[in-house]
């Protein structure tokens, strides 16, 4: 299942963009699981192996830094 789901194609090209600092997004579309972590990091979810996934509140803080 791809990033679509959720994020249309606009919205996951923003955060990939935001949170490689570049201006070109991949060919590719991001897995579900990779989008949310994208957006995890952009919060400060370092994504450890011993820190878990990440949670609505990283979710939701991640999805308001994104660019409008």
């Amino acid at each position: 299942m791809h990033g679509t789901v959720f994020f249309e194609e606009v919205d996951w090209t923003a955060l990939h963009c935001c949170h490689d600092h570049s201006s070109l997004a991949p060919d590719e579309r991001p897995s579900m699981a990779e989008a949310i972590r994208l957006l995890a990091r952009m919060d400060g979810h370092l994504g450890r192996r011993g820190d878990g996934p990440p949670g609505t509140q990283e979710f939701g803080r991640g999805l308001c830094s994104l660019p409008t």
